[in-house]
């Protein structure tokens, strides 16, 4: 479960910085 935490905190902070990037991308993690 903590590998799913930080999976999930990781797509969030990606999807925070990079904004439509991210959407755009949604493969590059």
């Amino acid at each position: 479960m903590i590998a799913i935490a930080a999976k999930n905190a990781r797509l969030a902070w990606a999807v925070l910085k990079y904004g439509e990037d991210f959407k755009l991308e949604p493969g590059t993690i």
